[in-house]
């Protein structure tokens, strides 16, 4: 992401290397980050597990793109 956006944006991964995203749980932190983000980039796949509940609500009020959809 930070690739493609180069220095017009500034990106902050939630999920870091080795992370589980079928198991992964958002901190309060990573809820706070999210709900002042003009943009969220997800993998998809159905890889979220319970973030993807977190996803699709915060998905009714600011883009949210599912990468792996996106790519096809």
């Amino acid at each position: 992401a930070q690739t493609v956006a180069g220095s017009c944006l500034t990106v902050r991964p939630l999920m870091g290397p080795g992370t589980d995203p079928h198991t992964y749980r958002a901190t309060a932190r990573d809820s706070r980050t999210l709900g002042r983000a003009e943009l969220i980039l997800y993998g998809g796949y159905s890889l979220e597990g319970e973030f993807g509940e977190l996803l699709g609500r915060l998905g009714e009020s600011r883009a949210t793109v599912d990468v792996s959809e996106a790519a096809v």
